[in-house]
């Protein structure tokens, strides 16, 4: 396991902070600067209420906390600590970046061809979902990490622990995350396209699918290349699906 020792004063001095840890304070602190600039500088940033009662200061409080305690568990069960020397750049940044500008790609084809953002925004009230350019820039480059901890920081390391380490002492870890990562991956898609079988059982069927295979891509990743390269491939997505798209 990576760990960095922080240069404290006094007693304080030889304090060692998890790779893991870190990497999730640091983004928890992007986190947090946005939020503040969200609130004093761009009030009407979020054209959904939704999501704004989502961005409020108590959940990001849960998600800071959840994320750290899988985080901490993460290499407890067989993750990589997500500042690892030995995993490259292009292992954690550039693959996952590309492979979240592939995913937004087929998003926006889709988009273009079926109407489905037109769509979604008349089911939830809004005229659209874009709402400035800097705000969307500023939300969806803290959002990565948010849903990450709700989605596969948190409830992935926290079910393998319970069930591999401690219920079966440590057997069956590989195949067990692997259901893990395709039952969490269904938790995005079954809680925002739903409502899509209303309108479309075709519209339906694709955002579906688009959605629980880049949530099951992102499992991959976090298993092989730790949780950072899985916020990259988030980030990847929405610089193109949510700031660059205007929908």
């Amino acid at each position: 396991m990576t760990a960095v020792t922080l240069p404290l004063p006094g007693r304080w001095a030889k304090v060692v902070v998890p790779g893991s840890l870190l990497a999730w304070l640091g983004f928890m602190a992007y986190l947090v600067v946005v939020k503040l600039a969200l609130d004093l500088f761009l009030p009407a940033a979020f054209s959904d209420p939704g999501q704004a009662e989502a961005f409020g200061w108590i959940p990001v409080g849960v998600v800071a906390v959840l994320g750290a305690v899988g985080a901490l568990l993460s290499t407890r069960t067989g993750f990589p600590d997500a500042l690892s020397p030995r995993i490259s750049r292009w292992q954690r940044v550039y693959l996952p970046a590309l492979i979240g500008l592939g995913f937004a790609i087929v998003l926006v084809t889709f988009d273009l061809v079926s109407g489905y953002s037109r769509l979604a925004a008349a089911h939830f009230g809004v005229e659209q979902q874009y709402s400035d350019p800097l705000s969307m820039l500023l939300i969806f480059t803290a959002a990565p990490a948010y849903v990450e901890a709700v989605y596969r920081l948190f409830p992935i390391p926290l079910m393998l622990l319970l069930i591999s380490n401690l219920a079966l002492r440590g057997r069956w870890q590989v195949p067990i995350f692997w259901v893990l990562a395709a039952l969490t991956s269904l938790i995005e898609p079954l809680s925002q396209t739903t409502w899509a079988l209303a309108v479309s059982a075709p519209i339906f069927a694709v955002v579906f699918a688009h959605g629980f295979a880049l949530n099951f891509a992102q499992a991959a990743l976090f298993r092989r290349y730790g949780f950072v390269a899985s916020i990259v491939l988030r980030l990847g997505f929405y610089l193109v699906w949510h700031v660059a798209y205007v929908h």
